[in-house]
C-alpha cells in the first residue's frame, strides 16, 4: 500500500495495482486514481 499512495503523492499516471479488481475496476484505476483509492479501501 506504500508504493501505491507513494504513487498518488508524485501524480504519477501510470498503472498501479488495484489487487482483487476486475478488468472494469483497472479502467478506472487507469483514469481515476482516486477511484483506485477507493476501491483499495473498500
Amino acid at each position: 500500500m506504500e508504493n501505491f499512495v507513494r504513487d498518488i503523492s508524485s501524480g504519477a499516471a501510470k498503472e498501479i495495482s488495484c489487487p482483487e479488481s476486475d478488468n472494469k475496476e483497472r479502467q478506472i484505476c487507469r483514469r481515476n486514481l482516486w477511484a483506485c483509492l477507493s476501491l483499495n479501501k473498500a
